[in-house]
């Protein structure tokens, strides 16, 4: 559940991302007793100068 969660956040946190981008993420897990959430933030660039902050979220029945 985990991993399937992880992949949803990065896939939404990926659309339009150029394979050369920088990134910069924070990684935040939570559960309760039947979920599991992986949310996924921070910046992508090519060059320092045109960063833009992104996010994606991944939510799982565990």
């Amino acid at each position: 559940a985990v991993i399937h969660a992880t992949e949803e956040a990065k896939r939404g946190l990926l659309v339009s991302v150029s394979t050369s981008a920088s990134l910069a993420l924070k990684i935040a897990v939570s559960r309760n007793e039947h979920w599991i959430a992986v949310a996924l933030f921070g910046k992508s660039a090519l060059h320092y100068m045109t960063n833009h902050e992104r996010a994606g979220l991944g939510v799982m029945h565990i």
